[in-house]
């Protein structure tokens, strides 16, 4: 098994990203060895994406997926609620208008609301639905966001972004799994007039267990799983990420593509899954 980490894989993609999904089916095709791809930026529509590479040949159909987000909430992001008679997709779907507020549609899918003469709130739902897509919470004093509430393709709440009443710039995000227990929140700080992640924080059962610094904290990270050793010495990046090449401890291999490969004299760190996972988090500010 062949694990390759990237930052992102977009559905529409070229350059590195066409490149490393080429590379990697050349390795099931020609050698029969499996791969797996991990992923470290956010993206709800992920298990859309992986279904549409299967279709389109891109990827071979055993080929595994991972994203970060995902292992944060325990494999709970991109579960899907059932109901309970037919187990079929539990699709909560929400009315246009609200009880105390005029509704004043922008076109089919999008809606302004308003308490008076105050504009209080911006909805977008799913394409030809009634499935909330987000929920925009206005300041009465800016007529700017200071609350964004995303949903996925079900009406699930996934994600709430907050923003600075003042700056307007985004202060923090909270990462709900599908039955609404936060795992995760990001929070941000202000420099050069551009937010800047500063601190992870990990939560299980509505407790916070765990606080990830961002890079300075992370020079010197060495881990141990299964007799294969995770080796970050620098957080620099001195290798270019469209020359990188395998990396093998043991018998485990970690290709290293589209995100930076963490290379000093030589070294760089090859690790399973649950390894890479926990160096991945310690280095969320590269997705960003």
């Amino acid at each position: 098994m062949i694990y390759t980490v990237t930052s992102t894989l977009p559905e529409q993609h070229g350059g590195r990203t066409k490149s490393l999904l080429s590379r990697i089916k050349l390795l099931q095709d020609e050698l029969g060895v499996q791969s797996t791809i991990l992923t470290t930026n956010y993206n709800i529509n992920y298990p859309d994406i992986y279904e549409v590479f299967r279709k389109r040949d891109v990827v071979h159909e055993n080929t595994q997926f991972e994203n970060i987000y995902d292992w944060l909430s325990g494999y709970k992001l991109f579960d899907i609620k059932k109901t309970l008679i037919i187990n079929k997709p539990k699709i909560t779907e929400s009315e246009v208008d609200i009880e105390g507020l005029t509704a004043e549609r922008v076109d089919d899918d999008t809606v302004r609301y308003y308490k008076g003469d105050e504009y209080t709130l911006y909805r977008k739902f799913h394409e030809d639905s009634r499935v909330l897509k987000f929920e925009d919470f206005m300041s009465p004093i800016s007529k700017k966001k200071v609350e964004r509430r995303s949903y996925n393709k079900y009406g699930d709440l996934h994600q709430i972004t907050r923003y600075d009443p003042k700056t307007f710039h985004k202060i923090s995000e909270e990462f709900y799994d599908v039955h609404g227990d936060v795992y995760c929140i990001n929070h941000y700080t202000i420099k050069d007039d551009e937010p800047r992640l500063s601190l992870i924080e990990l939560l299980k059962d509505d407790r916070p267990y765990k606080f990830f610094a961002m890079r300075k904290n992370y020079s010197n990270i060495i881990s141990k799983k299964d007799s294969v050793k995770v080796i970050l010495s620098s957080m620099t990046p001195v290798c270019s990420t469209a020359r990188s090449s395998p990396m093998i401890a043991g018998r485990k291999m970690f290709w290293s593509s589209t995100v930076p490969t963490w290379l000093t004299q030589g070294k760089g760190y090859a690790a399973p899954i649950n390894t890479l996972w926990e160096t991945a988090t310690r280095l969320q500010a590269i997705s960003y």
